[in-house]
């Protein structure tokens, strides 16, 4: 289940908290200078995705290492919409995932993501191994413009997840997403969500994805860092990196 989190957790497109620029090198133009994030959500969800996440502590699970591919084309904005997700009419694009353990394939995946028609929102995803992965249920207005430390609510929704590897059972966490915009230079900023997942009152994971992009919301680069919480409090933390795959 460790290894579907982070899968479906990147899949989310969680743009969160990354790498804090270095501020003394921000000029006061760059600051006051305002962003289309509502393009750049646009973008993230239209444009073609590919990333590698790498578990930083693979010895915490006893393996050398742990890493998974994801890939996801651009949407065919040509094509009318002919899918439901949840009772609402939505855009679909298919993605899939390869995670690799100790250098041999460990798990394949593929699904669909779903995007809102009319509010052109990120609605969930579904997966070959479950009916419904993550869904989204509300959602809060993005501004048109943002400037640099703008910040606000973006997502409410679940995620489905079996309860253990021997079991068919099917739980659910609840997710909570944020955005901000960062510096990143003097040219761009950062749209970055900080993504919560709450299992328990007590584990609670979360996934942190930036954007660099410019001015007119085109996405530049992304990276991002997630911590997975172990059963025990005896275990360590799994620290996940990704990175942006061209």
């Amino acid at each position: 289940m460790k290894y579907k989190v982070m899968i479906l957790t990147l899949l989310s497109f969680s743009l969160n908290a990354c790498v804090t620029a270095n501020k003394d090198n921000i000029d006061n133009a760059t600051r006051s200078a305002s962003y289309d994030v509502q393009a750049a959500y646009r973008n993230i969800l239209v444009n073609a995705y590919s990333a590698k996440s790498i578990l930083q502590n693979p010895e915490a699970l006893g393996r050398e290492s742990v890493e998974t591919d994801i890939t996801s084309p651009a949407l065919d904005l040509t094509v009318s919409p002919n899918r439901t997700f949840q009772g609402k009419l939505a855009l679909s694009k298919p993605y899939s995932s390869t995670t690799i353990v100790d250098g041999e394939v460990f798990k394949e995946r593929e699904g669909l993501i779903f995007i809102d028609v009319d509010s052109f929102r990120y609605l969930g995803s579904t997966s070959s191994t479950y009916h419904t992965d993550t869904v989204n249920t509300k959602f809060y207005d993005l501004p048109n413009k943002a400037v640099i430390g703008d910040s606000g609510r973006l997502n409410e929704g679940y995620l489905e997840y079996k309860a253990s590897s021997f079991s068919d059972e099917l739980l659910t966490a609840t997710c909570n997403d944020m955005w901000v915009l960062k510096a990143a230079d003097n040219q761009n900023a950062k749209l970055c969500t900080n993504s919560k997942i709450h299992y328990t009152p007590n584990r609670v994971d979360t996934v942190q994805t930036c954007y660099t992009i410019n001015r007119k919301g085109d996405i530049l680069h992304h990276e991002g860092q997630s911590t997975i919480m172990r059963n025990s409090p005896d275990d360590s933390d799994l620290i996940f990196k990704s990175f942006q795959v061209n």
